[in-house]
């Protein structure tokens, strides 16, 4: 059975994929009048409700990786406050003695918005803080995003088509992308974005376009509702985490993921750390965890934008998705819709794995 395009000039944009990355893209182009279309499996994502959710441009990276996380993190600060987003800014002291000034020159080459606190600084900016630190690095422009509320926000405020299927081809004809193929099914076409995450490599290889990648498994533990006492991102030795809307703690040992075969000693570490920074008299209660493979390139940087090898098919995968999603949105909409090639991702097209 084959379903028919209906969209206006632009014609129809199929995103497979209904994570973060997939609801950004499909809410920029709706936004300029382009059809856009999700096919999902798992509508909300699969890598995305088990993230960290932290928005950032915290790690030591390249120029133009950085320039793009700014720019996604300026995105962010613009979204109406009381959703399921906040930037209340993110404090750090999860860094060893030797590194803490080789982290500030590179955040000040970078042009990062961070200050350098004092113990009483601290204190005054988390009163509830028990164990405070010397000193900590305070990044103002950082955030979260609720990793289970996020993309369902994104689409409900597209209005975005959600079609929920498993696709496992891409069609073309003569060079150019024609459609999807979903079991005995299939969607017609005008263009193609494969922002499928950890299966991104797969689907690209129905139509002999490789994709490097590495995925790797991260484990995110969350913690019973407890009063309020911290809006930040907080990054500490031994534990990484932020209180959510809900009152719960999203937290890992490392915000990049643990390794999910120590995840009981993990989550007893994680969980007591937390206890001895807040007050909460013992620890607090895990509600749950979760183990995620997440989608990294080869290269550990985003691809993103055209396929050159076929007309109308796109790539936007990342393990940064949370934070660089309002910015590949709006970069990939414009590729799409209007044929404009941002100078931004340049270093992140995919043929630079074919040289």
């Amino acid at each position: 059975m084959s379903a028919a395009r209906n969209g206006g000039g632009n014609g129809r944009v199929i995103i497979i994929g209904g994570g973060i990355i997939g609801a950004a893209i499909a809410e920029a182009l709706i936004e300029i009048g382009t059809e856009a279309v999700i096919v999902a499996r798992e509508p909300g994502g699969v890598a995305t409700p088990g993230s960290f959710a932290w928005i950032n441009n915290n790690a030591p990276c390249e120029p133009a990786y950085s320039a793009l996380r700014h720019r996604s993190m300026e995105l962010w600060r613009k979204m109406p406050e009381g959703g399921p987003v906040r930037m209340d800014g993110c404090l750090v002291w999860d860094v060893e003695p030797g590194d803490w000034d080789a982290r500030a020159a590179d955040f000040r080459v970078r042009g990062c918005a961070f200050r350098e606190l004092s113990r009483d600084e601290i204190s005054a900016m988390e009163p509830m803080l028990a164990d405070v630190p010397e000193r900590a690095f305070f990044h103002e422009n950082d955030g979260a995003a609720e990793p289970d509320d996020i993309t369902d926000a994104l689409i409900s405020a597209s209005g975005a088509q959600v079609v929920v299927g498993d696709v496992t081809a891409i069609e073309t004809a003569s060079g150019r992308v024609t459609g999807v193929v979903m079991g005995d099914e299939r969607m017609d076409a005008d263009h193609v974005v494969v922002a499928a995450g950890v299966g991104s490599a797969e689907l690209l290889s129905t139509v002999g376009v490789k994709l490097p990648m590495q995925n790797l498994p991260g484990l995110i533990l969350r913690t019973m509702p407890m009063l309020p006492v911290t809006r930040r991102v907080i990054l500490a030795p031994g534990v990484h985490f932020w209180q959510t809307n809900d009152g719960g703690m999203l937290a890992a040992k490392d915000f990049g993921g643990s390794d999910p075969a120590e995840a009981d000693t993990i989550a007893e570490e994680v969980l007591g750390r937390i206890a001895a920074l807040f007050p909460f008299g013992g620890p607090p209660m895990e509600a749950g965890r979760s183990i995620t493979m997440r989608p990294m390139l080869a290269d550990d940087r985003p691809v993103l934008g055209r396929v050159p090898t076929v007309e109308g098919l796109h790539v936007a995968v990342t393990h940064s998705g949370v934070t660089l999603a309002p910015v590949i949105g709006q970069i990939l909409a414009a590729e799409i819709s209007k044929g404009v090639d941002d100078p931004a991702v340049m270093d992140f097209r995919i043929e630079r794995f074919w040289n």
